[in-house]
């Protein structure tokens, strides 16, 4: 039988613990009827100090304690008296590693110090919880032992990476003065394939947080579009390193078969590949987004040079070319993209039908309309990765013509940025025409992706039970508060992702949107649909919603461990589970309520659950104790990311899925041949 505790931080002991909270057992130092029945946790983390401090610790103890120690310290409510141990632990751990004075596993192991440094980064990572308690030099000290950490052990990068995704959200103070340096740490790593979705995803996170994103000044920004380059020219011209495919993402443990095997299967199949190629195209749209409008026109044209540069066939991709078409539009200040145009053949009171014309290019379909009875002229330019909208007062002396409008402004600049030797098309105006237009209108230039939102109650682990709340805790109300803005539904003609917009209101009154000038996720929340227990008591109604989701977001405040197959379908992939640190009795949470900010200074547990055959490749993939103020945003980035990747994998055995900019730019381009005059 092997030893218990490899399995990591689920199954750490010989038998499962009980699951009613004890009457008479604390963890906090009050006694109860003058008998005092504490655990000494200060004991034990001084125990624990002690033994990772001896250079002749045994190693089945020594072992045991770097696996399972962390996993330990993320229960705050149990330490909540011993700040200063987890001080000295934080102290001692930073230490060991910046010196490099691991300890050194037996041969019989067949592990490494790299595998003893992971543990010790799995230790830290969990200390980042109590950062509210530490002097900010030691918040600063653990940004700089992360840091350290990309570079020292290939075993520690990815775990590194991760750690330093949570501090964006938990320490963006005691980060920010070494961000620059951590990027250009990062570009140092662009060779190890298997720390590149994690990298990006990084990237990504930090784009959206607007105090760190202003860290870069001039030219430091060129770091992280070099890292996205140099992911990009991994995905399209070479194969993934072999040599890094061994590499462990997974929780610490001494078996070493068990550490090479979780990550070895995902880097095998073609999806990461395509994810890196998609999320480095990403990055660099929400980077540029992100700069000033100074930096954005200094930057362009490198960026365009850089990213028009022709791979090794010598073609320029596709997904080059409408993430430069974006960055253009953005640089002249046209309007960033519109989920549809909007119908500007309704003028202000025009007396007759506007003369219309349309044409086509390799890059462009340029709509203009002119209203003769008042000069009245409005321009239509629909791009791959949006549509702008213009309009004027003609006042020229040649009587106007959608001709002479494109003639004096458009024959040159038709084609934005690019050059192109294809020849302009001009479009009949016919019924097919028209609905070739409206084809191409439906494409949003918007990303849309969908999650579902779950409330689990206390001791509740049925699916008709669970997706018949209507109701959560307060700490769930203020979570879900903060993943998006609430929009109403009824009549609502926008994409809410298959919601019921119509009077009945079957699926609620309104739900959940974040949005963003390129994305927009809408959420399901279940707590947020009706409940007929008469028509529908196993709630179908909410299941054919969540149940198609590949994403699904759980609160779980049941006080059992979450089950990934309590609500069975072949679509959900992942499963992110938010639990609080410590669950409250019904009096405790009435008193926590009359005090300022006390979500805020909550905690919680968040780990990414996958399917068996899915990569587990989250940054939450091991359990990151998250606090209430960042929880939100952080569980927010990560349905955006975890969305993301499962549309590539449910595409992988079709060929490559491609982005909504790249479908529209491959319309124009069919338009416009259908249309070309065949020459003899």
């Amino acid at each position: 039988m092997p030893p218990v505790w490899k399995y990591g931080d689920i199954h750490g002991l010989p038998e499962s613990p009980p699951t009613t909270v004890s009457a008479v057992l604390r963890s906090e130092t009050k006694p109860v009827d003058g008998v005092d029945c504490s655990l000494n946790m200060r004991s034990w983390l001084e125990t624990v100090i002690q033994l990772l401090e001896s250079a002749n610790c045994d190693w089945e103890v020594y072992s045991y304690i770097i696996v399972h120690v962390g996993p330990q310290v993320s229960n705050q409510s149990l330490f909540a008296e011993n700040i200063h141990e987890i001080r000295l632990l934080r102290n001692l751990v930073c230490k060991k590693i910046q010196s490099q004075t691991i300890f050194r596993p037996p041969e019989t192991s067949n592990l490494r110090q790299g595998d003893v440094a992971l543990c010790l980064y799995h230790i830290l990572t969990t200390c980042i919880g109590y950062h509210w308690q530490l002097p900010r030099k030691e918040n600063v000290d653990t940004i700089t032992t992360l840091v350290k950490g990309l570079t020292l052990w290939d075993r520690t990068t990815i775990a590194c990476v991760n750690a330093l995704t949570l501090s964006c959200y938990e320490l963006p103070v005691s980060l920010s003065r070494d961000l620059v340096r951590i990027v250009a740490q990062m570009s140092t790593i662009v060779t190890k394939s298997d720390s590149a979705i994690h990298v990006l995803e990084f990237l990504a996170g930090l784009s959206r947080i607007d105090e760190l994103v202003n860290q870069f000044h001039g030219d430091e920004i060129k770091t992280v579009f070099g890292v996205c380059f140099s992911y990009i020219d991994y995905a399209r011209g070479k194969k993934f390193d072999e040599q890094n495919r061994g590499r462990s993402t997974g929780p610490p443990t001494r078996n070493a078969s068990v550490v090479e095997s979780n990550y070895r299967q995902a880097t095998e199949d073609l999806a990461i590949p395509q994810y890196v190629f998609a999320l480095s195209y990403h990055v660099i749209t929400f980077w540029f987004l992100a700069l000033s409008k100074e930096d954005q026109k200094r930057h362009f044209p490198w960026m365009e040079q850089r990213l028009l540069s022709p791979d090794q066939s010598g073609q320029v991709l596709d997904e080059a070319i409408v993430t430069v078409d974006h960055i253009w539009r953005v640089t002249e200040g046209k309007d960033v993209v519109k989920p549809l145009p909007l119908d500007l053949g309704m003028t202000s009171e025009p007396s007759v039908d506007p003369v219309t014309q349309t044409w086509v290019s390799e890059y462009c379909i340029l709509t203009i309309k002119c209203h003769l009875d008042n000069g009245l002229v409005e321009i239509i330019e629909r791009r791959s990765s949006g549509t702008d909208e213009n309009r004027f007062v003609y006042a020229g002396e040649d009587p106007l013509t959608p001709d002479l409008i494109y003639q004096e402004r458009f024959a040159s600049t038709i084609n934005g940025n690019f050059k192109s030797d294809l020849e302009v098309v001009i479009l009949p105006t016919t019924d097919a025409t028209r609905r070739a237009l409206g084809i191409f209108d439906r494409i949003s230039p918007i990303d849309f992706f969908k999650a579902g939102v779950i409330y689990i109650g206390e001791n509740q682990k049925h699916e008709h039970e669970i997706l018949a709340n209507v109701s959560g805790s307060p700490d769930y109300n203020l979570f879900i508060a903060g993943l998006g803005e609430r929009v109403s539904l009824a009549n609502n003609r926008e994409n809410m992702a298959g919601l019921d917009t119509s009077e009945g209101m079957f699926d609620g009154r309104s739900t959940l949107r974040h949005s963003d000038s390129i994305t927009t996720l809408n959420y399901h929340v279940t707590t947020m649909m009706p409940t007929n227990r008469e028509t529908d008591p196993q709630c179908t109604r909410k299941k054919s919603h969540i149940g198609n989701d590949f994403v699904n977001i759980i609160f779980n405040n049941s006080g059992l461990e979450f089950d990934f197959n309590t609500f069975p379908s072949a679509f959900n992939y992942v499963y992110i589970v938010v639990v609080p640190e410590a669950r409250q009795t019904f009096i405790q949470t009435r008193t926590r309520l009359h005090n300022a900010g006390w979500f805020e200074d909550s905690w919680f547990k968040v780990r990414v659950l996958t399917r068996h055959d899915f990569p587990a490749i989250s940054s939450a993939a091991e359990t990151a104790v998250v606090s209430g103020a960042a929880l939100s945003a952080y569980v927010r980035n990560l349905a955006l990311n975890a969305e993301e990747f499962c549309r590539v994998w449910s595409n992988r055995g079709m060929g490559e899925l491609p982005s909504t900019w790249r479908s529209r730019l491959q319309q124009i381009r069919m338009l416009r041949e259908r249309n070309v005059v065949k020459k003899e």
